[in-house]
């Protein structure tokens, strides 16, 4: 098993190798924002009686963002709420404590997380376990309504996510199979349950993020995380921290029964971290600009972190190139089809220096598998190259993007017209499979554009241009 997942390892570091090399030659706006740094919020924390099912009461926790200096019982701090919610499910016979400061990082970005200490003895309940993360955002649902809470007005209810370790991994998507408030879910190591996880996978259809250790000998990817992400609906995604350990997503290890590995966890945490907090700041506090950082070029150029994924979006051409004279207009045309599972519309946003439309700014509802074609016109002000950026974004749940580049060159005004040369590559997307080779979705080969014929007394030079996204 561990020479399968070295293989399996290897194979996936050369997929990012060969995402990276093409990256570089198209240059990026790099994100500017640490999120595996505490936010701006103090964190106050608290705990709790839950008793929502009738005969059935336990202990949570409670991690909020909370007026300065936070601590213990601190008041909610009131100047961004309402704030979203997320039910965290702890790892079998863990302590809730085991997670604090990633729950107390999470509550600093502007999320209430509450995590339910039950359900930590020899013969756990998966099913039960489930119950409890939902029946904890059903509590902070009264307790929103309730004015002598703390958290009265406090939470933003229609914004709810979960997440958990382990069996409260596999908890959190049993949760989110069996309730539709749930909009997101992102945990870590993921174990299978019973009843089972990964076929609960199937029939979510709201956004899932795995994260994985590559070198997790408690619950291996190839039996755990890779069929659970085989079976789920897009968007879906699969990141792959490389070195990663099982107990390393914990503060600390428990005495019996852990595993090691090669990252140090301070790192393992650290990038944890931010991969939570993109993921559910995209999601439930609807920062469009997050998809940079969970669908864009950062995440399938880290190292440290091999990406797999599928958007449920697919653009065709993802790559085009032409060339223009200057004040004249250039039209590009774009297929977009709905890969996914559900009946969405998308919205559409063209980034360029030069002026550029769009035909139009969202697409008509497209079923599974249907599509449609749209173009839009780019006319240079100026000589020189420049890449515009077509974002498409599903409506379905603000969050999930795709994107496509059109490669433009712009010849001085009196200078012969070249026929505009358009070119596209498309990049396939291997279907994942329930086994330790399973192809990642997303290796992008960098293909070159048709080179133009030179203007004499021009350097014409167009870069590789590759598709990054579904």
């Amino acid at each position: 098993m561990k020479r399968e997942l070295h293989l399996l390892v290897t194979f996936l570091l050369l997929g990012v190798l060969l995402v990276f090399t093409a990256v570089a030659l198209h240059a990026q706006p790099q994100p500017t924002t640490d999120y595996s740094a505490p936010g701006p919020h103090a964190v106050g924390t608290r705990t709790v009686t839950i008793a929502v099912t009738p005969g059935r009461s336990y202990q949570a926790t409670l991690y909020y963002p909370a007026v300065a200096p936070g601590g213990a019982n601190a008041p909610l701090d009131p100047s961004a709420a309402p704030y979203p919610a997320i039910s965290f499910g702890h790892g079998f016979l863990q302590a809730v404590s085991s997670y604090a400061s990633t729950l107390n990082h999470l509550a600093s970005w502007g999320f209430i997380v509450i995590a339910p200490a039950s359900e930590s003895g020899l013969f756990p309940s998966h099913s039960l376990f489930a119950d409890d993360l939902r029946d904890c955002l059903t509590w902070l649902t009264w307790e929103n309504l309730n004015p002598s809470s703390f958290l009265f007005l406090g939470v933003d209810v229609n914004q709810f996510g979960v997440s958990g370790h382990s069996m409260g991994g596999g908890a959190s998507l049993l949760a989110a199979e069996r309730d539709d408030r749930i909009l997101a879910i992102s945990n870590l190591a993921a174990a299978e349950t019973n009843p089972s996880a990964i076929a609960a996978s199937a029939l979510i259809t709201r956004p899932v993020q795995l994260i994985a250790g590559s070198q997790d000998d408690i619950t291996p990817p190839a039996n755990h995380q890779l069929p659970m992400y085989a079976a789920a609906n897009p968007p879906r995604q699969l990141p792959m921290i490389v070195g990663g350990w099982h107990c390393g997503f914990q503060d600390s290890s428990f005495p019996i029964g852990c595993d090691n590995g090669s990252l140090p966890r301070a790192q393992q945490l650290a990038l944890t971290r931010r991969l939570l907090t993109t993921w559910f700041l995209l999601y439930l506090r609807a920062e469009e600009a997050r998809w940079y950082e969970v669908w864009g070029p950062p995440p399938r150029q880290d190292a440290q972190v091999l990406f797999t994924g599928d958007d449920g979006i697919e653009l065709q051409p993802p790559a085009q190139s032409g060339q223009v004279t200057a004040g004249q207009r250039l039209t590009y045309t774009l297929t977009i089809s709905n890969s996914g599972v559900l009946t969405t519309a998308y919205a559409l946003a063209l980034e360029s220096d030069w002026t550029a439309e769009l035909t139009s700014a969202q697409t008509p509802l497209l079923g599974p598998g249907t599509a449609v074609s749209l173009s839009f016109w780019v006319q240079p002000d100026i000589t020189g190259q420049q890449t515009l950026t077509l974002t498409v974004r599903s409506l379905y749940d603000g969050g999930t993007t795709d994107w496509a580049n059109a490669s433009t060159l712009s010849l001085e005004p009196g200078d012969p017209t070249p026929t505009p040369t358009l070119t596209a590559t498309p990049t396939p997307s291997a279907t994942p499979t329930m086994t330790p080779t399973i192809t990642p979705t997303m290796t992008p080969t960098p293909t070159p554009s048709a080179t133009p014929t030179p203007v004499p007394g021009y350097a014409v030079y167009l870069p590789y241009v590759v598709r990054l996204g579904e």
